[in-house]
């Protein structure tokens, strides 16, 4: 595939695959591709203001496109385009009839990555920003082909139906994840913060890409059907996730609890048209670990109890939530 992008020119990428099948019921297969992706609309000119917390200090950082003068100021160059080179290998399985195995191995390298850069904030910021112009800005960010990153993982899914009767049916699913991310290079702080102690890519935001997802996943799903009758029940464990403060000392680090997820739902067809469903996720009503409260003297990770829980959590915060839901097919 070539494409021309009159912002970055032209790219040429491709994409093999091959598939064997030694035995019926077993099947090897594989595939190499290269990928291109130019910088979104968002990522190129997204602007925001909003309130963060940064040890527990409440600040009004903003996000500012590379194309202003402030992004430029803080060393902030026009976004380039992220490539990306991916390989799989895996194997497909049909042991019995209605029941099927599949299990790939893949490492996805992703060069030019776009992020956030760390949050450049306090005194000498500010007062380098006032002397180039750009006076109340308490804190500044803007996306940049900051890093390169490799992602290393395995999935495993399985799937099986059979018949209950003769009008019911059971489907079983299963899947398992398993990636580990890993930023291989970061790009250097650019030359107009080489005064500041900041960084181009901190820890906090390093540590959004390696450990502030989970490195495992495994769900488990079943489906019943009769006539117009439906139920489904899963259940998802979400992996350990970390938190990375900014104190280099790892005093607000906190790691955060493997979870178990559980949705159910009903349904029921009227007149083969009008099909009513109820259903909970998070049935259990499961929360993430709290924010470390810490010495009540300082604001720690909950900033003096205001947050309980960080947003890092892969399955939010909100505990059930109960829902009902028509539709009606014409």
């Amino acid at each position: 595939r070539v494409e021309h992008y009159n912002d970055f020119g032209s790219t040429t990428d491709g994409k093999l695959t091959a598939r064997f099948e030694p035995v019926a019921g077993v099947a090897l297969r594989g595939a190499i591709a290269t990928g291109f992706r130019a910088p979104s609309l968002g990522q190129s000119f997204f602007s925001a203001t909003s309130t963060n917390f940064i040890d527990g200090q409440p600040f009004e950082n903003r996000t500012f496109p590379v194309t202003t003068g402030v992004a430029q100021a803080l060393g902030a160059r026009p976004l380039e385009p992220e490539t990306s080179e991916n390989y799989s290998f895996g194997v497909a399985l049909n042991p019995v009839r209605n029941f099927s195995l599949t299990a790939d191995y893949y490492q996805i390298l992703i060069d030019d990555r776009i992020v956030f850069s760390g949050n450049f904030t306090g005194t000498p910021i500010r007062t380098f920003l006032e002397q180039r112009g750009f006076p109340g800005v308490a804190g500044a960010r803007y996306f940049t082909n900051a890093i390169d990153t490799r992602t290393l993982g395995v999935d495993v899914v399985a799937n099986y139906g059979f018949l209950v009767g003769e009008a019911s049916t059971i489907r079983l699913t299963g899947g398992y994840n398993h990636n580990v991310n890993r930023v291989l290079r970061v790009a250097p702080t650019p030359a107009e913060l080489s005064g500041f102690q900041e960084t181009l890519f901190d820890r906090v935001e390093r540590a959004r890409i390696e450990v502030g997802q989970p490195k495992s996943s495994l769900t488990l799903a079943g489906v019943f059907s009769h006539d117009d009758v439906g139920l489904t029940v899963r259940t998802q464990r979400f992996g350990e996730v970390t938190s990375f403060g900014t104190p280099a000392d790892g005093s607000l680090d906190q790691t955060f609890g493997a979870k178990w997820i559980t949705d159910l739902s009903a349904s029921y067809i009227f007149n083969g048209r009008l099909r009513v469903t109820g259903g909970v996720d998070n049935v259990f009503d499961v929360y993430p670990d709290a924010n470390n409260r810490g010495d009540p003297t300082v604001a720690g990770n909950n900033n003096f109890g205001i947050f309980p829980y960080n947003g890092i959590s892969p399955f939010g915060f909100n505990g059930a939530f109960y829902y009902g839901r028509l539709s009606f097919t014409f």
